[in-house]
């Protein structure tokens, strides 16, 4: 079964488990790398990693519907359902100097790559 699949049908499972919506009709795309942190993603196997893809709940009060679910990083679906950013600013802060140290900076819901500065 591929990745995708896997994740729609554990997104299924929660929704169902919790009594809230499941819109989705088909998985989501998994990309390459995680829109928040900039990891690239993996599929997690018996046990979730920082760096496995997960789908989220934008608002966790609505429930996966297609405008409110993405795949973002476990990590990044840890930290946002923790509470550790206590505003957007932080968040963003965070991504920023996570950019700086890798050399992977975040543009809306892409990871760009940025060359080394030595070439």
């Amino acid at each position: 079964m591929s990745h995708s699949r896997i994740l729609f049908g554990s997104a299924k499972s929660r929704a169902k488990l919790l009594g809230i919506a499941f819109e989705l009709t088909q998985p989501l795309e998994i990309p390459e790398f995680c829109p928040i942190l900039g990891v690239r993603l993996i599929r997690a196997v018996k046990r979730a990693k920082d760096n496995s893809a997960s789908y989220d709940r934008i608002n966790p009060s609505i429930g996966y519907t297609p405008v409110n679910t993405w795949v973002i990083s476990f990590r990044a679906n840890y930290l946002k359902q923790n509470k550790v950013f206590r505003t957007t600013d932080e968040m963003v802060t965070y991504c920023r100097a996570y950019g700086e140290r890798t050399g992977i900076l975040i543009a809306g819901k892409k990871a760009i790559i940025m060359p080394d500065s030595d070439t």
